[in-house]
């Protein structure tokens, strides 16, 4: 396995390792990801935009395809992200989240529920277990990150603002109606977050199976939030993040946890793009002490006022990160608002 060089504030995790690349040339733009629940020696993965309505079973230590599903009664207009969870009924489920809106003009967005296809299992077609046509309460977002709410089990749906980094939390409704508003996000003020536009843009996340940490990641930069059993979203993202370093290349998108929550997989759009595993340090101790708190009526703004200088590099890397940093964002918006221009 080879070692990925990392830029940025070094936290939580250990030095990432490529496991394979993914060579199966229709899996061009992974935008999201989910481990299986049953072993690890699979993901689940799509493509954004431009593709059908489909995923794929990948195997974690070749990259080979294992299976590809065709994703019935559904369609792709702009799938940015998965995430693994349970049914009502306790049946193992993926979501797929067709929430990408870069004009901000969707009347509404759609999120489907299918079986988690048997990590053995052939290919071939799999029907919606059920289709949530959503609206948000305050107008169109645009989206790119689904995860799980820790508390409830939900599909929780964070939007994208890579202009002003104010990102916004909604959870699914349980029933009819819009989606529910859970909290605002600054990702300006989080570790990282002011060096550039690019860290401002959520590009996904995931919650750890055990529901005891949340992952949000931009292209640039990336956080952990640890929670107590139950505890409220909004309650648990109040508190600053311990920053994450992901490995800098490509347009990052995806992430998940593996089956055990001890580490990270990330992947990349692109043809070829390598699948990451970054190892997380072990949980210390309880939950924080006020974990417990109810939380308090309407959204939470997050902010993240503890110093955070301990954490940077020496000052002639962070100097060259930062301008590797920069040229970075130039080419990951440049090549997007390229390939959305000619679609």
């Amino acid at each position: 396995m080879a070692a990925v060089a990392l830029i940025g504030v070094p936290a939580a995790g250990g030095p990432a390792e490529v496991r394979c690349r993914l060579a199966d040339e229709r899996i061009s733009e992974s935008s999201g990801i989910a481990a299986a629940s049953t072993t690890d020696d699979v993901v689940f993965t799509h493509n954004d935009s431009g593709d059908r309505a489909r995923f794929f079973a990948v195997d974690t230590a070749t990259c080979a395809t294992r299976a590809t599903y065709a994703v019935t009664g559904a369609t792709n207009l702009d799938w940015e992200d998965m995430a693994a969870g349970v049914a009502t009924d306790g049946a193992a489920v993926l979501w797929l989240a067709d929430i990408g809106d870069n004009g901000a003009q969707r009347l509404s967005v759609v999120v489907y529920e299918v079986d988690e296809p048997a990590a053995a299992a052939a290919g071939g077609p799999l029907r919606v277990r059920s289709r949530r046509t959503l609206t948000y309460p305050d107008g169109p977002h645009d989206a790119e990150t689904l995860l799980v709410d820790p508390e409830t089990g939900r599909p929780v749906i964070v939007t994208k603002d890579g202009r002003t980094g104010a990102s916004r939390v909604y959870r699914l409704p349980a029933g009819s109606g819009p989606l529910e508003r859970l909290a605002d996000l600054d990702v300006r003020a989080l570790p990282g977050g002011g060096l550039t536009g690019a860290a401002w843009s959520l590009t996904g996340g995931a919650t750890s199976p055990d529901r005891r940490t949340v992952v949000l990641r931009s292209y640039l930069a990336a956080w952990l939030w640890t929670t107590a059993p139950g505890e409220p979203l909004a309650t648990a993202l109040a508190r600053p993040p311990e920053p994450l370093t992901l490995p800098l290349g490509g347009q990052s998108e995806a992430v998940t946890f593996t089956r055990d929550g001890t580490a990270l997989w990330a992947t990349s759009e692109g043809a070829g793009t390598p699948l990451l595993r970054v190892p997380l340090t072990p949980r210390e101790g309880a939950a924080p002490a006020d974990a417990g708190s109810a939380s308090s009526p309407g959204p939470r703004s997050v902010t993240a006022d503890r110093p955070f200088g301990r954490r940077l590099l020496a000052p002639a890397v962070a100097i060259a990160g930062v301008a590797v940093l920069t040229l970075a964002v130039i080419l990951v918006f440049w090549r997007r608002r390229s390939r959305r221009t000619h679609r």
